[in-house]
């Protein structure tokens, strides 16, 4: 995957951050600081950080 910041992992969190908000969650972006962002949804608060994305797969993994 590449660094933070870049295209590649720019366009892989706002993939991710769409389906969280389809799904519910308020998305608060922390644009380009550790965790990637923090989401919100009922009593539930989660840090989220793209860790890596191996070519060829199309699921990034997600701590």
């Amino acid at each position: 995957m590449g660094k933070i910041g870049s295209f590649e992992h720019e366009r892989t969190l706002d993939e991710e951050v769409e389906k969280l908000e389809l799904d519910g969650w308020r998305v608060i972006k922390l644009h380009g600081k550790s965790p990637d962002v923090i989401t919100v949804k009922e009593n539930k608060i989660v840090a989220v950080e793209i860790s890596k994305m191996e070519e060829g797969k199309n699921k990034p993994e997600i701590d």
